[in-house]
């Protein structure tokens, strides 16, 4: 696996420059994280290769020192961009945020609708974003550099995102037990669990209850399925991927304030989580409905 690092427009490595910055005092860096240890096969809609590409943006907050990591999965046809306000809330609150484009799911592949099976990688691919970043955190020469907590770290995803973050949690074929909480939105568990028990970390599960795509009974499913704390936050209303996404919705206030309480209750060591996430349900009034385990 190998890692190249531009920032603030900066080529550092032999890749391009890239729009690196600060917004609302969140800062980007992009990535160049190439796994050589597994192949990519042929795309539908084009050659592989005999290694994964995972361009991955990172968003740092402005806080120095060591913080939590969290890595994001996006879904199928997906990307990153699609969720810059809800990264730069999670940076915000003091979180580095890692955010990978897959080689064969995401919206750069115009045949991604065919590479569902790539899923089967996908955990993969998140443990090797987790070791490139880790190892910016210790490269003097990395923007990362002292940045990246290498013991508190978080999986988050989307819809196909989400059923990566699940094979990370409990699937026999790629299990990592670096990941000590999650997000799951709109996801279900696609991925063989085989017969080991699941990772009994922390988890938080939300879902639109008018989500035509995964139904909310197949993401309800898979959090009943996993043995750790949780939440399970129905979205009244909800479609797929909207409340998730940066179009703004109804559930926004509450999907910001629900994750970050969350992460800050499993990754930041402030118990005051669960009561904020408490609060911002009962402040959602007939927009959500909540479980408890």
């Amino acid at each position: 696996m190998e890692l190249d690092h531009s920032a603030s427009g900066t080529a550092v490595a032999g890749i391009p420059p890239t729009a690196g910055g600060d917004v609302s005092g969140v800062a980007t860096v992009d990535l160049g994280v190439v796994d050589r240890s597994r192949p990519t096969r042929p795309a539908s809609g084009g050659p592989g290769g005999p290694a994964r590409h995972l361009p991955t943006t990172i968003h740092l907050p402005a806080s120095t020192g060591p913080r939590p990591l969290v890595v994001f999965s996006h879904g199928l046809g997906g990307h990153p961009d699609r969720f810059t306000r809800l990264f730069d809330a999670w940076a915000r609150a003091g979180y580095v945020v890692a955010a990978p484009v897959f080689p064969l799911t995401s919206a750069r592949n115009p045949d991604h609708a065919g590479e569902v099976a790539d899923l089967a990688n996908q955990p993969g691919d998140v443990a090797a974003v987790i070791d490139a970043v880790v190892a910016g955190g210790e490269d003097p020469d990395s923007p990362l550099c002292g940045r990246v907590d290498r013991l508190r770290i978080g999986a988050a995803g989307l819809s196909l995102g989400g059923a990566t973050t699940y094979g990370l949690l409990a699937s026999d074929c790629c299990r990592d037990p670096r990941v000590e909480s999650a997000i799951v939105m709109a996801g279900a568990m696609l991925l063989d669990p085989g017969g080991s028990p699941p990772s009994p970390v922390p988890l938080l599960a939300l879902h639109g209850d008018a989500d035509a795509t995964i139904p909310v009974a197949a993401g309800r499913a898979a959090w009943d399925a996993l043995a750790g704390p949780g939440y399970f936050i129905s979205l009244t209303g909800a479609a797929h991927s909207p409340a998730f996404e940066d179009p703004v919705t109804d559930h926004d206030g509450l999907v910001a304030a629900t994750t970050v309480a969350f992460w800050d209750l499993t990754l930041g060591g402030d118990a005051t989580g669960s009561d904020r996430i408490t609060t911002a349900l009962a402040g959602a009034g007939e927009l959500a409905a909540g479980e408890v385990r």
